[in-house]
Formats: C-alpha cells, structure tokens, sequence
C-alpha cells in the first residue's frame, strides 16, 4: 500500500497537552481538524506499572539520540505517543503567577515582559482546569494568582503522615498548600490513589492527559481524525514564502503530504524549533519563521535541585504522595 496524501482545515502537529487541547477546543467550535502523531497509542499493559521497567529499561522512552552543542551524544528522555511526555507525567497542573508575565530581573539578566498579560489568559485556565479536572483549594498558597472562579474539584486530602509534615512545616514558618492535580478522583471517579502515578502510565485511564482528556473526546465529536505513525520531517512553503504549502510526513507506508488552511505546530519546545529550522529553504534561508534567528535559542528546561529527606526512625507508608507543596520562595528564592 502506497501513502496518501492529506487535507483538513487545521492540521495540528503533536497530540501531547498543547495540541490534544487545541484540537478538542476547535472541534467544539466545528472546525475539522487532522492531528499527526509520531507516535502510537501507548499500550495498556502490566510493565505500566513496572519501575524497573519504566526507570531502569525505560521502556516508553524514545530510542533517539540527540547532540549537544560539543557534539556530544545523549538521550533525548522523550516520549512519542498518543498524549506526547503527559502519559508518563505527575499530573501537577499550577497556573503561573502573575508577575511571571512581567519583567523580571534575575542575577543573570532581565527577563522581558510577554507580549501578553496573565489576565489575557485567565479565562483559559478556568476552561483548563475543568477540562483536566484539577483538585486544589485556593487561598492556601501565599503566592498563588488571583483567579476568577475557583478550582473546579476540591484539594486531594492529604494522608496521615503527610498531613502530620504540613503541621511541622507550618511550625518550622514554611507556608504549606495543596498541589492543583489533574486526576479523576471522586465516587464516580477512577482513581484508586495508588502509588504509581508520577512517572508511570495510568493503567485506570485516571491521570489527567492529553490522551484521555483532550484527544479521545475530540475525536467522539466527529471533527477531528488523528493520523497516529506520522512524523513530520519538513515543512514546505509556497513559492512567495507567505504560507504553508504542506507538510512532508514520513510513514509506514511511505512519504506523503498534508494540506491545511491552518498549521498548528505543537511538538514540544525541543522539536517544534528542531522542525522549524531544519526545514530550511530558499524562501526561509534560516528555518520557518526564523528571520530574528532566535528560534531554538534561549530555551530552558526546569530548572531545579533534588532534596530528599529521610526519617531513619519511621517508614513511609503514604501511598498517594504526590498531595502537598509549598512555595514560600517562589519569587525570591
């Protein structure tokens, strides 16, 4: 069997949070929509569960290899599936806080203002958050935004031995709150709390991911077809160099081009700019929208530092742990 080539009015690249949301959102309004995923869907299976398979075998990682700027191979650490890196992620979902639209000034620099205010994008966090389900209380954490309706599912209760380390958090002068988990949790719900959520694959369908949230039901609507073992290797443009002519995806059974009124690429941070600027041409010398030179530049990842406390005198015996956080240096740590 030979590829066929493809047409929508909007084709959406990456089905992960970005692009699975994009497309349930407009084929809520009617728009008919081609998702194209690299990936498959990832399998319902025992090894879900497994942490030597999913740590040590890393067993739903991409095999890809990436270089570093000194030439230096590494694993890219992605996964490419139905959803994108959501099926393997830990299901925290906090908004950011207002001031991180605004100039910021760190040790290193001034980091400048968005083009947009946090405000501008308020609504569509509320819609978000019901979207993902989002358990938390507002008014706990001293840093949090200011919103406009409150969570639309109340904070997972904390288990004894958690709640006894948010007590002697607050003792200690730390501002304890709860996390904004997306979960399906409730008497109806499908969360059973148990101990292989962060990190692993949801065997229940109950972590809040693009998958199961965003991408299934936009396809019960009848608007979206998602084409699954489709990677995009270049973008083609139009002989002006204005629009996008079509998409040249590779598959199983071959090569073949998509067509779209509108592009919506949505491949992670990492391989949207990856895909932007090796697909070089005479009317895009240095990559698809890429004449500041900039794209794929100044791109960070988390930053952060793993502490991890041990209580040599007592065993933890919190199941579902992942509940409390505290951010009392969230501006000026």
């Amino acid at each position: 069997m030979s590829a066929v080539d493809l047409e929508s009015d909007v084709v959406i690249v990456g089905s992960g949070m970005g692009g699975g949301t994009t497309a349930y959102a407009l084929a809520k309004k009617g728009v008919n929509v081609l998702v194209l995923e690299r990936g498959d869907r990832l399998p319902n299976e025992k090894e879900n569960w497994g942490p030597k398979e999913i740590f040590v075998d890393k067993r739903y990682k991409s095999n890809e290899v990436w270089v570093d700027l000194n030439g230096k191979e590494f694993a890219a650490g992605v996964h490419f599936y139905v959803g994108g890196n959501t099926k393997l992620y830990g299901a925290a979902l906090p908004r950011l806080r207002e001031k991180d639209f605004e100039e910021v000034k760190h040790l290193e620099g001034v980091s400048k203002a968005w083009p947009f205010t946090y405000w501008d994008l308020e609504p569509y966090y509320v819609e978000a958050e019901k979207m993902y389900k989002v358990h938390s209380n507002s008014g706990e954490d001293p840093t949090e935004p200011r919103r406009s309706e409150p969570f639309p599912f109340p904070a997972i209760p904390h288990e004894p031995y958690v709640l006894e380390l948010a007590k002697r958090l607050k003792k200690a002068g730390v501002t304890p709150h709860s996390n904004s988990m997306g979960i399906d949790l409730g008497e109806t719900g499908k969360c059973i709390r148990c101990k292989t959520c962060d990190g692993f694959v949801c065997r229940k369908g109950a972590k809040s991911d693009a998958e199961m949230n965003a991408i299934n039901p936009a396809l019960l609507t009848g608007k979206v077809k998602l084409q699954t073992r489709a990677e995009v290797v270049k973008i083609e443009l139009t002989a002006d160099g204005k629009r996008v002519d079509y998409l040249l995806v590779n598959g199983p059974d071959g090569q073949y081009k998509v067509r779209g009124k509108k592009f919506v690429l949505s491949c992670g941070a990492v391989l949207t700019a990856a895909l932007l600027l090796k697909s070089k041409s005479k009317q895009a010398p240095n990559g698809v929208a890429n004449s500041s030179d900039l794209v794929g530049r100044n791109f960070m990842m988390h930053v952060n530092t793993h502490i991890a406390a041990f209580d040599w005198k007592r065993k933890n015996d919190v199941t579902f742990q992942k509940t409390l956080s505290f951010a009392d240096w969230y501006f000026d740590g």
